[in-house]
């Protein structure tokens, strides 16, 4: 906390920003209060995908954008798959402690900087790796590990390409 980030400064630096700044800003402060705010900064050392290279049909989607980007049977930092992982899964007590909650919020201005306020506020929480509030370095890396492998396991299992055909819900036959 306390930096810009590459998310909330529209990946300044990378990508052209211009009508994005601020929106950040805007987004976190008009949250409505019923909705829950837990923010991770715990994907940039935690490796996702590595596995989509030898687990899934070399015409899925997913892999090729992987590989296109990282290569063969590489991973990348999994910032956004951590939190969705947290979000649908409300014991996530194997790999990290939630902190902050009722001891203040998420503040960003307008040009991405984020850093936490102190106060009385509900709904805003951040994410915690196990052992890291005890300098425990190994106990962190195996957390990291686990949430790497419980993620890789997910996206192994996607459904099977069905080449040239439309990619359909198999729930629901729904044409995604």
């Amino acid at each position: 906390f306390g930096a810009h980030t590459y998310n909330f400064d529209c990946g300044a630096g990378f990508y052209n920003t211009d009508g994005c700044n601020g929106a950040s800003e805007y987004a976190v402060e008009n949250m409505p209060p019923s909705v829950e705010m837990v923010f991770s900064d715990i994907g940039d050392e935690t490796i996702c995908g590595r596995e989509l290279s030898y687990c899934v049909d070399e015409r899925n989607p997913c892999r090729a954008a992987l590989e296109d980007q990282q290569g063969f049977g590489n991973g990348r930092c999994c910032w956004d798959p951590i939190v969705v992982l947290r979000s649908v899964r409300s014991d996530f007590s194997p790999y990290a402690d939630e902190a902050g909650e009722g001891d203040g919020r998420m503040h960003v201005d307008y040009w991405g900087t984020n850093t936490w306020e102190d106060g009385d506020f509900n709904n805003n929480k951040w994410l915690v790796l196990n052992g890291a509030w005890q300098g425990d370095w190994g106990q962190v890396d195996s957390s990291r590990r686990r949430l790497e492998d419980v993620i890789d396991e997910l996206v192994c299992q996607a459904p099977p390409v069905n080449y040239g055909g439309p990619i359909v819900n198999q729930k629901s036959e729904d044409c995604l």
